[in-house]
């Protein structure tokens, strides 16, 4: 069996809109976990070692368009957003910044693009910076690079200790229907991933809804 896991972060956002979430006290970070089936390419998990894979990478472009515009625009940009092309041939990364920028700048948004891009240079793991459209900004990076990394498997997602419960759902057999061996080895799985948590000196929360009515207990 394979125990998928990923964090997401969300913010706590202020009451102001000029003001961005920047420290850790910020955002507020769930964790999931989802259990699969039997899986030899797991080792650790895939989905964590890609993520942190894409976060690293993200996390460099984004450094260097801030220094980019320090040094081109003496503008001090703290929040880059960053998003997913819509078509994997465009890229890993899109930039809109430079629509943001164009009114601070009085420019058009694509002339700013052009002069980030000419800016920024070259990236270690970037393929090419490319200027799209009326001034979106798209990152492709070194495939062949990143797969071998990925091979590798020396790019392991960071331990970290956090806090907090962890809420596991697991099972809830539809009351609606007749019960299985699958829901019973899923209670199993579940229950036993809980007590690993527990064991780990994690405080955790079970959701698991347990049917004392209809089909089930009609077939009892």
């Amino acid at each position: 069996m394979v125990v998928y896991r990923w964090s997401f972060a969300y913010p706590f956002w202020p009451t102001t809109n000029d003001q961005r979430p920047t420290t850790n006290s910020d955002f507020l970070i769930l964790e999931f976990f989802i259990i699969g089936k039997h899986s030899t390419l797991v080792k650790p998990s895939p989905i964590a070692i890609i993520g942190h894979l894409y976060r690293r990478f993200q996390q460099q472009l984004a450094d260097r368009v801030r220094a980019c515009l320090r040094e081109t625009y003496d503008i001090d940009l703290p929040n880059v957003v960053i998003e997913q092309p819509p078509k994997v041939e465009l890229g890993e990364y899109g930039l809109p910044l430079s629509f943001e920028l164009a009114k601070r700048l009085r420019k058009a948004p694509r002339k700013i693009a052009e002069e980030i891009v000419k800016g920024i240079g070259a990236i270690e793991g970037f393929d090419r910076l490319e200027v799209a459209g009326a001034g979106y900004i798209n990152a492709r990076l070194n495939r062949a690079a990143a797969a071998t990394a990925l091979a590798a498997g020396n790019e392991q997602p960071p331990l970290r200790d956090v806090a907090g419960k962890i809420q596991v759902e697991h099972t809830s057999v539809n009351p609606n229907k007749a019960a299985h061996i699958g829901h019973l080895r899923n209670a199993i799985l579940g229950d036993t991933f809980v007590r690993l948590l527990r064991a780990a000196g994690r405080a955790v929360d079970v959701q698991n809804y347990i049917d004392n009515t209809g089909v089930q207990v009609a077939d009892v």
